[in-house]
């Protein structure tokens, strides 16, 4: 993750993986599941499957988030940083 943005939106995790994200630097984000509309609203929803992500803190060093243990698409994104969606496919 960098300041405003993860540095890729579309990421592939194995079913039954987690997920590691490394902060870039010492930003701050708060992570959440759903993600920014095109209107520039957030959408806070929950994938069936999806672990449950909500108000995690991230503001150096990494992170991980799953299991994700059903194959699917699921979508996190920061409540504080406009337009930083993240996409997690589950293979």
């Amino acid at each position: 993750m960098s300041a405003l943005h993860f540095a890729q939106n579309v990421v592939l995790v194995p079913k039954g993986s987690k997920l590691r994200l490394v902060d870039d630097g010492k930003y701050e984000h708060v992570l959440h599941n759903g993600f920014w509309k095109a209107d520039g609203s957030q959408e806070s929803s929950i994938e069936p499957g999806a672990p449950l992500v909500k108000d995690v803190n991230v503001t150096s060093g990494s992170i991980e988030i799953g299991p994700f243990a059903i194959a699917g698409v699921y979508h996190l994104y920061c409540t504080i940083h406009a337009n930083m969606n993240l996409t997690v496919v589950v293979q």
